[in-house]
């Protein structure tokens, strides 16, 4: 290599002798300051954080093969030589046959690609495909809140310092899990009905009890019940209720289902009610004195011929009216004063009684005495007798007995149709109260 070099600077020295005046002599000390000709080798390095180049130090004579090698600091990575070598080469050799300067640049690196480099990057690894944040970091490798729920899973931002989160990042004052617009720290009624309408505790009617006594307030239509009661479905006690609507609760009520329209007593009944009572009485065919055939209003009893004359009490004046069945007026009721056959009787009581014209309809909504008062004043009884014939079911008779009392008789069945086993059903109400 030498010795091509002589030859080139002899070549040039030779030129220089033919076509200039320089000297043999001049020739020789250019060739000699040419071969031993010492060059400079400027090295930088770009951005100079990025790293540092090694190579041996000059100057260096002339055709000196230099070796650099670029050395990147962390987060950078080496890129390319400028200047008097352009390359990516790394290590290179650079030829000095001249003062050279040579940079090395360098480049940051973003290692998981999410356009960050990493010298500012909080989250390497960000998954392929996520959006990354301003330091490096993506949804799933964020938790803003410190919740211990990454951001992509997270429903609630913010979650406050040291609660506990569910699954989505949601403590209990961010849920409302039945979406009654109560959060779960306040609700204390979960899985309320959707739509439902709910008080500051998150709870509907349906939900709650407030009186503790066992029906829920959507059904419970009294409220406010004293602990320990029965209740009935509705949660009321019977000193709530007031089942007949008659203005007196049923624990104090001893007639249920009173009628409306009536005046009523402290005892939820009707005020001067009518005495109503009932009878049965039977035929007595001729000889038969045993069967039950007579009745007295003021007793409610039925007597028979043998009870009559057997007692040592007399009981005739007791007697109001009997029964047969005869063979022309069939069904009849009559006084002891009009019976043919009692002429032994130390009393005949001349009961009166007559036929109305009131239906069973009518006579069924006479309740008070007043009401049997009104009715028997507008009875003609002008033609009124002991005796009553040809009665039928549903009939309805007016009396008045030799004491004054009166009233109706209501006749609820007449069976048997011969002398030998009649027998008719009453029920009587009377103008007076019990």
């Amino acid at each position: 290599m030498k010795n091509i070099k002589h030859l080139l600077f002899l070549s040039i020295l030779c030129s220089l002798v033919l076509f200039t005046n320089c000297s043999e002599e001049d020739a020789a000390a250019i060739a000699d300051e040419l071969e031993n000709a010492e060059y400079t080798l400027t090295v930088e390095v770009s951005p100079t954080e990025g790293g540092a180049v090694s190579y041996q130090s000059g100057p260096f004579l002339v055709g000196t093969k230099v070796t650099l090698t670029a050395t990147a600091n962390t987060n950078y990575a080496f890129k390319e030589w400028t200047g008097a070598f352009n390359g990516t080469t790394n290590p290179m050799e650079l030829i000095m046959n001249a003062n050279n300067t040579v940079t090395a640049v360098f480049e940051l690196l973003d290692t998981d690609g999410d356009g960050v480099t990493d010298d500012i990057d909080a989250c390497q690894s960000t998954p392929q495909g996520e959006t990354a944040n301003e330091v490096g970091c993506s949804p799933s490798q964020t938790d803003t809140d410190g919740d211990g729920i990454t951001d992509d899973l997270d429903t609630c931002a913010e979650t406050a310092e040291d609660n506990t989160v569910d699954e989505n990042g949601c403590a209990d004052y961010q849920r409302d899990t039945d979406g009654d617009g109560v959060t779960d720290d306040l609700d204390t009624c979960a899985d309320t009905p959707e739509g439902a309408t709910v008080d500051a505790n998150g709870c509907a009617d349906s939900q709650k009890d407030t009186d503790s006594d066992g029906v829920t307030d959507d059904l419970d239509t009294c409220a406010d019940t004293p602990e320990g009661l029965e209740v009935d479905y509705y949660g009321c006690d019977a000193s709530q209720r007031d089942t007949d609507d008659d203005g007196v609760t049923d624990d104090l009520d001893i007639c249920a289902d009173t009628p409306e329209g009536y005046e009523i007593d402290q005892n939820g009944c009707i005020a001067n009610p009518a005495k109503i009572q009932t009878a049965v009485i039977l035929y007595a065919p001729q000889g038969n004195r045993s069967s039950q055939t007579f009745y007295s209003i003021e007793n409610n009893q039925t007597y028979s011929m043998d009870d009559v004359n057997s007692t040592t009490d007399p009981v005739t004046a007791y007697i109001d009216f009997g029964y047969y069945y005869g063979s022309s007026d069939n069904a009849t009721l009559a006084s002891p004063y009009t019976i043919y056959d009692l002429s032994t009787w130390e009393s005949k009581n001349a009961t009166t009684l007559a036929v109305t014209t009131i239906t069973s309809a009518e006579y069924l909504e006479m309740v008070t005495v007043s009401d049997i008062e009104t009715a028997l004043a507008g009875v003609d009884v002008n033609d009124a007798n002991g005796t009553v014939t040809n009665l039928s079911a549903n009939d309805i008779l007016m009396f008045k007995t030799v004491d004054n009392v009166q009233g109706l008789i209501h006749v609820s069945a007449i069976t048997g149709t011969d002398r030998s086993d009649g027998m008719i059903e009453l029920e009587i109400k009377l103008a007076k109260s019990e």
